[in-house]
């Protein structure tokens, strides 16, 4: 089974000790509720972005779930859409925790299969060239898979709101 890692901010924010992490079995809960049946590792760490030093804006800490790429792709193209996990591309993958259940059901694959996903254009001008797809929130989408194709949603303000690839 093909691994891969997702994360989510916490919801921490800078100056606001105040203010604690959402919990990792809260997201692993939410991610259950919509149908994800892999949850291997989770944990709570850094994430691949940078986050800008300020008062008031989030934290760089993120929870990172390993979830099976089956699981990811349902949860990447169904209704509800990522409940605003993104895939982990563009950094070392976090070391998580893997729960004996995962190991004795998945066989999960080592760090060096992890890293196949940072194969993926991890900057905007790597997208040149490729394929596009563009949609509002809500827009019924096919669900025709295109591995190199870029998908944009938007809000109603014609913000973007979500990209992915598929």
């Amino acid at each position: 089974m093909d691994i891969v890692v997702i994360y989510k901010q916490d919801g921490t924010v800078q100056c606001h000790p105040e203010i604690l992490p959402r919990t990792l079995s809260h997201d692993e809960a939410n991610l259950r509720k919509i149908g994800v049946q892999n949850i291997c590792a989770s944990g709570n760490v850094l994430g691949p972005i940078m986050a800008p030093q300020w008062c008031g804006a989030p934290t760089s800490q993120v929870n990172a779930i390993a979830i099976s790429d089956p699981d990811w792709q349902s949860l990447s193209h169904g209704i509800v859409g990522t409940l605003g996990f993104r895939l982990w591309i563009g950094a070392p993958v976090p070391q998580l925790d893997w729960t004996e259940e995962s190991v004795s059901n998945a066989q999960p694959i080592p760090t060096a299969a992890l890293m196949s996903v940072s194969m993926m254009p991890a900057l905007i001008r790597d997208l040149i060239g490729r394929p596009v797809r563009c949609y509002a929130q809500g827009d019924s989408i096919e669900e025709d898979f295109v591995p190199d194709r870029v998908n944009i949603e938007h809000d109603a303000a014609k913000r973007i709101s979500n990209i992915w690839f598929g």
